[in-house]
């Protein structure tokens, strides 16, 4: 028989084993929590910014498209614009020319008309890759400016110039055209009387009627 002290000391044994199976199997009961390896932080990190620049190249490719379709919709307004210019000062240089002699008061009218289209042409608004060809555009009026300017002054000699110089700006404006329109990817084609045909949306234009 035990000894109240022996008694004690194996009540204290027993309490003892019964905290430690109370605390394995609460061990058990909530697996320890591992932390990430150096290896598993750097592939983390690694496929974070994989997934940024991803994100970021896809987001630069949609603001390109939009700038991108921006720029050549603002490209065929201008060219609609410059062909209405146009076209006002070849009808107006054509009518004036194809009088045998015409009246001085019809020349000085005009002047004062083609004065106005270069003024409009002046204040038309080029996007801004494309102000070679407006440079051009604006040569090519300033072309049928000086021819009447001639007539005005009965300078036949000048007048014969400045027609060759406009035939000579107007092929320039037609092939800087080509380059722009090469520059923008838009699809286009040049007719033996000089006219160019492009195309943008499903829809046709016709440049240099």
């Amino acid at each position: 028989m035990l000894t109240p002290a022996q008694q004690k000391i194996r009540q204290e044994l027993e309490e003892l084993q019964i905290k430690g199976l109370l605390h394995t199997e609460q061990k058990n009961n909530y697996p320890e929590i591992k932390q990430l390896s150096n290896r598993d932080k750097r592939v983390f990190k690694i496929t974070c910014m994989v997934l940024f620049i991803f994100v970021l190249l896809i987001f630069s490719l949609a603001l390109y498209n939009k700038k991108s379709i921006e720029n050549k919709e603002a490209f065929i307004s201008y060219l609609s614009k410059a062909q209405d210019l146009n076209q006002k000062g070849d009808r107006l240089l054509d009518n004036t020319q194809s009088e045998p002699n015409p009246s001085r008061i019809k020349i000085i009218q005009a002047l004062s008309l083609q004065r106005k289209l270069n003024e409009q042409a002046k204040n038309l608004k080029a996007p801004a890759n494309f102000s070679e060809l407006k440079k051009d555009f604006l040569a090519v009026n300033e072309e049928r400016l000086n021819i009447l300017t001639d007539m005005q002054k009965n300078n036949l000699t000048g007048m014969k110039r400045s027609l060759n110089q406009l035939y000579v700006k107007q092929e320039l404006e037609k092939d800087r055209l080509i380059r722009a329109f090469q520059k923008a990817s838009i699809t286009y084609k040049k007719y033996e009387n000089g006219t160019i045909q492009y195309w943008y949306k499903k829809h046709s234009y016709v440049y240099g009627i």
